[in-house]
């Protein structure tokens, strides 16, 4: 007997909500993703690191350009395109450490808020690493080009 998708989506989301319940009502709590959630807003974090970045030399300054548009682009394709479609009720390698525990955050954010259902923050996931894979194959950093040797 195999489970209908729809419904192994609803039992995903209320186990994982039923994990944030402890957490719901407890002042400190509530405040930290009231507030990770909004910087979530339109990928509001994303640009702001994205301008510390820039600040930090010339080189990173060139490529916040290229970065700030995948994030406008991506924030557009989201918020406008794919979340109208479900209506219910890669950049700096070093900067991995700072970004996926802010990415973390803001997702749990929006579960802890209940501003989404946890399979929809889930596949938000799976929507950014895909943008962002698609987006470094085809448009990859200057860091990233494999450089092509001569041999002698």
């Amino acid at each position: 007997m195999t489970m209908r998708p729809g419904l192994a989506v609803a039992k995903f989301d209320a186990v994982v909500d039923h994990w944030f319940e402890p957490l719901r009502g407890h002042p400190v709590a509530d405040r930290v993703f009231e507030v990770a959630s909004h910087m979530g807003d339109w990928s509001l974090v994303w640009v702001i690191i994205t301008t510390a970045q820039a600040l930090r030399s010339d080189h990173d300054l060139r490529r916040a350009p290229r970065i700030a548009g995948v994030i406008l682009g991506e924030s557009i394709l989201v918020n406008r395109g794919i979340k109208q479609l479900f209506r219910r009720g890669e950049g700096d390698p070093n900067m991995r450490f700072i970004v996926v525990p802010i990415a973390a955050v803001v997702a749990a954010s929006r579960v802890h808020t209940r501003m989404h259902h946890p399979s929809d923050v889930a596949a938000g996931v799976l929507i950014g690493l895909l943008i962002g894979k698609t987006v470094t194959a085809f448009w990859p950093m200057p860091h990233q080009r494999k450089v092509k040797r001569r041999h002698a």
